[in-house]
């Protein structure tokens, strides 16, 4: 596949003129910010972006959450959910201190009555150092979308099957923010939505986001 096609869609009328969204429940196409590089890959092999250049997705569903997965320790994770250029439903996580950047947006969006999978997202890597050597951690902007826009990305996610990443789903995750996320039961991974609730006080901006699940 060309990496014309694997770049993320950036405009609107694009994503919502797209004759058809590929996607296989549970198998969104995986996608990696690689914080040693700076780079934004496909599958771990193909490099979508050069060392530090910042890219823009348009979120169509997104979760943050608690998790021991893929091998880490438990630790919060941000998945988010786009349409690339070839009109594939794909997913990107993001952990560590660049999901804490990823919530002070969710603090901007609670007082311009907006979330996530309302805006055009950028993510800028940012180059780090310690003893260890040399990476980057990913800083965020956004553009607030016309509520038009809105309006047809909402029909867009509503139109698609159950969305989430099968691989890192094992039903002991903790939740803290979520939008068009269809969460699998464990025992019938294909249908059900189990019960998410999080004990933890919230701030206001997270409870507007768990407010608005679909």
């Amino acid at each position: 596949m060309k990496n014309q096609t694997l770049q993320p869609l950036t405009d609107v009328k694009n994503l919502i003129d797209l004759p058809e969204i590929k996607y296989l429940p549970g198998f969104p196409r995986k996608y990696r910010f690689d914080a040693k590089n700076g780079k934004l890959n496909f599958n771990g092999e193909a490099d979508i972006t050069p060392k530090g250049q910042a890219f823009t997705l348009i979120p169509l569903a997104h979760r943050i959450f608690t998790d021991e997965i893929l091998g880490y320790s438990r630790r919060k994770w941000a998945e988010l959910f786009f349409i690339n250029q070839a009109g594939h439903l794909c997913s990107l996580l993001f952990h560590g201190y660049s999901v804490d950047q990823l919530q002070l947006i969710l603090g901007d969006l609670y007082y311009e009555d907006a979330g996530l999978t309302d805006i055009r997202l950028t993510v800028h890597p940012e180059p780090r150092s310690n003893d260890f050597g040399n990476y980057y951690v990913a800083s965020f902007g956004f553009e607030t979308l016309s509520a038009a826009d809105r309006e047809q990305l909402a029909l867009v996610a509503e139109s698609l099957p159950p969305i989430y990443l099968q691989d890192i789903f094992n039903g002991d995750a903790q939740y803290h923010a979520w939008k068009n996320v269809q969460l699998p039961e464990p025992e019938q991974i294909d249908t059900g939505t189990p019960e998410i609730t999080d004990a933890d006080a919230q701030p206001p901006w997270e409870n507007e986001e768990n407010s608005k699940a679909a």
